[in-house]
């Protein structure tokens, strides 16, 4: 692959910053007493926005994916060789954001610029949603096996927001309608994460979902933003009615965005009579850990197999992939179904 003098000045400059960061960061850290969660969103922001600059201006895109690819192995090895530890945990969040780059610079049907946001994204509202957890967070949440909380989550949709408002120039109400829902997803997105997925998770998800949010028209934009307004209000109603637990309510909505960009309403009738079904039979036995509702390991290990079903077939069109998904939504609404009248 052929690499032009830009391109390795340009990558030069981005391992350079990165560097630089790192070493001030660590010297700040020991010599002025530099908080080590703090120095860690520090490095976080300016490393991920310098790989953001690198995707935007490096002219070989393919040779730059390999690239982050290869970083993605040589920080594997570092961090499992424990030469790299960025807390007391050992985990693999810093590896993950290159693994990322390398994924969506591979999709030919991704737009550089939708990429960059993700990157972004990842780089701004991330670190964001980390700072105001750490200061307001006081109430935590185990979304899926981690600890969050709302006060992360509204850092991370706030920041999200008015990124995608400078960045795509959307200074119109239809442009605020359009920041909403594309902040939205990645905000819930970044609440399931585990030992850093979310440097995985959070860029691949949100440029996939800002990819279909600037395919829909500007009526199916205001049926979308009705759709999630809906969601939010059924959440939090099933959460009051104790069907749902808080990670449950925030997983239902992750999926019920998905289904419906995937294919409209259409596309809840097999899961939605298995949450309608399912929910109602759990309260034929008042068991003490039932009464809480289901959590969001529950919903997504109901809802996670049917949805990329859907997923996979809107890209594809292939049939199998749909009879999949109602299959899959069938199985779990017959296991609960089975459990609770079996029970009862």
């Amino acid at each position: 692959m052929y690499l032009s003098l830009h391109d390795g000045i340009t990558g030069l400059i981005t391992i350079g910053v990165i560097l630089i960061v790192l070493l001030t960061i660590e010297i700040a850290v020991k010599k002025w007493h530099l908080d080590k969660f703090l120095g860690r969103k520090i490095l976080h922001l300016i490393s991920i926005c310098a790989c953001a600059w690198d995707i935007q201006v490096f002219e070989n895109k393919k040779f730059l994916a390999f690239t982050f690819l290869l970083f993605f192995l040589l920080l594997l090895g570092v961090i499992k060789k424990g030469w790299l530890q960025v807390n007391a945990n050992r985990t693999f969040g810093i590896a993950y954001f290159p693994l990322a780059f390398f994924v969506l610079l591979i999709i030919p049907v991704l737009p550089v610029k939708i990429i960059v946001f993700s990157a972004l994204t990842l780089g701004i509202s991330d670190a964001a949603a980390g700072l105001a957890g750490q200061i307001w967070g006081r109430r935590k949440i185990t979304f899926l096996f981690e600890e969050k909380s709302w006060a992360g989550f509204a850092a991370f949709f706030i920041s999200c927001f008015l990124l995608a408002l400078i960045y795509f120039h959307l200074f119109t109400l239809n442009g605020l309608l359009i920041c909403t829902v594309l902040a939205l997803f990645p905000a819930l997105t970044e609440l399931f994460s585990y030992r850093g997925s979310d440097n995985l998770t959070v860029p691949i998800v949100t440029a996939i979902w800002a990819f279909l949010i600037i395919q829909v028209d500007q009526q199916q934009l205001q049926w979308l933003a009705l759709a999630a307004a809906v969601l939010i209000i059924l959440g939090y109603f099933a959460a009051c009615r104790k069907w749902l637990t808080e990670s449950g309510t925030a997983a239902a909505v992750w999926i019920g965005l998905m289904l419906y960009i995937i294919d409209g309403p259409v596309a809840f009738v097999a899961p939605g009579i298995f949450l309608i079904t399912g929910s109602l039979l759990s309260k034929l036995n008042k068991q003490p850990g039932e009464k809480l509702g289901r959590s969001g390991v529950q919903v997504f290990a109901n809802g996670i197999v049917g949805t990329g079903s859907l997923v996979v077939w809107k890209i594809t069109g292939n049939f199998e992939f749909l009879a999949g998904a109602v299959l899959s939504f069938s199985i779990s609404m017959s296991d609960t179904a089975s459990s609770e009248m079996g029970t009862y």
